[in-house]
């Protein structure tokens, strides 16, 4: 179907207008062969491309291809000397009407835009009255475009408004999930302060916690607050940043704009460690609450990958909450971390219930929860959704797998869940 402006095609209700204007004129004037191009492009001063939607009789179409300019004037002149002036001595220009022996071509013009271009033939000559009535067709043709545009103009602003509007039900959303996790473990915390003031040392690390937790929830209500003050989410550029650490910069070949949280991502090389240990040690006083049982599996030798450290931590927390959540009191939750050849790997592993098969296929859609909606255990099927989104800005993947393969299960528990966290690893020059 050919555009009749920018990003816009004409619809087939407006082809059909054309092709039944078209035969009117069969009827009414006798006319040979007639032919509605309508341009590409209604943007000025560049040059348009006509394409042919509608003509009578078919078998003897006119298929001549018009190249012309999208100023009026300039567009007139064109189409009188492609078309009207053809084999002709003369050209008459008489209110927009181009004659040529019996061929005419009248340009479809609204407001010194051209829109298209009527081209018709007959085997007698074009009098007045006949002009009259071809005038007739021209401006119910002019008339038809400026409607399905305007058609097609509301329809685009309804769509666009609806996805702008869950956009910013999806921001709001998740802000206010990854409120709950940071809440709930300062709300821990606290507890654990009142249970261990004797012991100095696990208080410190406690209060560390706190402090740690603290910071995550402030960072997420200044989020909060410019996503309300801002009236919704724009585009925002993913940039690759240096490593605070390293001071080294990766560029990701092919990278795409990506948002987390209403805020930009920055990739950076970053020692994974630095993000795991201050997200384990939160997940520690949580399960500690709980009666369970955490066992970590990370090298103590550096090792460097390309992510955002805010969208990582996010990650990392989201998918241990998720673990200790699913798992019963007394349970163990297992970390690993395998430097590979090409990536970095980070399996988390819970002991817990696990998850049915005909769930693992949706388990990653926003609000889905599968047979956990009907337990007495709070969620709101937001976290893997979340992590998911966050790891493939990054260029990373979550695969769940339940129950958990054998090299990665832990020995004595047949059920539970493994969670393998593919990201991509950082080519860095240890030289200083």
């Amino acid at each position: 179907m050919s555009s009749i402006f920018s990003g816009m095609s004409a619809s087939h209700e407006l082809v059909i207008i054309c092709q039944s204007q078209l035969s009117l004129l069969v009827e009414s004037l006798g006319i040979s062969s007639a032919t509605v191009y309508l341009t590409d492009s209604w943007e000025g001063g560049n040059a348009s491309q006509l394409q042919r939607v509608a003509v009578v009789p078919v078998e003897t179409a006119i298929s001549r291809n018009l190249q012309l300019s999208a100023e009026g004037e300039s567009t007139s002149r064109s189409i009188v000397d492609s078309e009207a002036c053809i084999g002709s001595d003369s050209c008459h220009q008489p209110s927009n009407h181009h004659l040529s022996s019996h061929q005419i071509v009248l340009p479809l013009l609204q407001d010194d835009r051209v829109l298209g271009v009527l081209v018709a033939e007959r085997d007698q000559p074009w009098d007045a009255i006949a002009q009259l009535q071809i005038d007739a067709v021209r401006q119910a043709l002019v008339s038809a475009c400026i409607l399905d545009f305007r058609s097609q103009w509301f329809e685009q602003q309804t769509e666009q408004q609806q996805v702008f509007q869950r956009q910013q039900k999806d921001l709001l959303d998740n802000l206010l999930h990854q409120f709950r996790n940071p809440l709930t473990a300062m709300r821990t915390f606290g507890k654990l302060l009142v249970k261990r003031l004797v012991d100095v040392p696990r208080n410190q690390e406690a209060a560390d916690s706190i402090v740690s937790e603290s910071d995550r929830l402030q960072a997420l209500l200044v989020q909060f607050e410019r996503a309300i003050e801002g009236g919704g989410i724009k585009s925002l550029p993913l940039t690759i940043a240096p490593s605070a650490t390293r001071g080294k910069t990766a560029l990701l070949p092919g990278t795409t704009p990506g948002t987390t949280l209403g805020r930009s991502l920055s990739l950076a090389t970053l020692e994974v460690q630095s993000v795991l240990h201050p997200a384990i040690r939160s997940a520690l006083g949580v399960m500690d609450d709980r009666n369970q049982t955490l066992q970590i599996d990370i090298s103590k030798s550096s090792i460097w990958v390309l992510a955002d450290r805010s969208a990582l931590t996010e990650v990392v927390i989201n998918l241990l909450d998720n673990a200790s959540k699913y798992t019963p009191v007394g349970g163990l939750v297992w970390v690993e971390l395998d430097d590979c050849d090409d990536r970095v790997e980070l399996w988390i592993t819970d002991t817990g219930y696990g998850i049915p098969k005909d769930d693992q296929d949706r388990l990653f859609e926003r609000h889905y929860r599968g047979v956990q909606a009907q337990s007495a255990i709070a969620g709101t099927g937001l976290g893997l959704s979340i992590a998911r989104d966050l790891m493939r800005q990054m260029q990373g993947e979550i695969i769940v797998l339940s129950p958990p393969p054998i090299d990665h299960a832990v020995r004595g528990f047949p059920s539970g869940t493994s969670l393998q966290v593919t990201l991509r690893k950082a080519d860095v020059n240890l030289e200083t």
